[in-house]
């Protein structure tokens, strides 16, 4: 576990996403896996690894298309504001880090 403070982090990413115009689809798909990732910490302690979120959970918390999904994703990876490691198909699930 780390400890991240939740708030430092979305302003980090609030002055990030200004400076480098990082497209709306890329900050909400950002925005909903930070949540998610808090939802699943203790306190301010975060898993410091991977975390597991399947595809349709996360389509339920941005409401776009999986293309969209998979194009906001990509622009993120690009940036290095996360690491992703697809899942495989009905066996796991994709895994995610901020």
């Amino acid at each position: 576990m780390c400890n991240v403070n939740y708030l430092i982090e979305i302003r980090r990413f609030n002055t990030f996403a200004a400076r480098t115009r990082l497209p709306a689809s890329a900050q909400l798909l950002w925005y909903k896996l930070i949540e998610i990732m808090n939802q699943h910490a203790r306190g301010g302690d975060w898993c410091d690894g991977f975390l597991c979120i399947d595809n349709p959970y996360l389509l339920a918390y941005f409401p776009m298309s999986a293309t969209a999904l998979a194009d906001a994703r990509r622009t993120l990876c690009e940036a290095g504001l996360l690491e992703y490691i697809p899942g495989e198909k009905k066996r796991t699930p994709p895994a995610y880090r901020l």
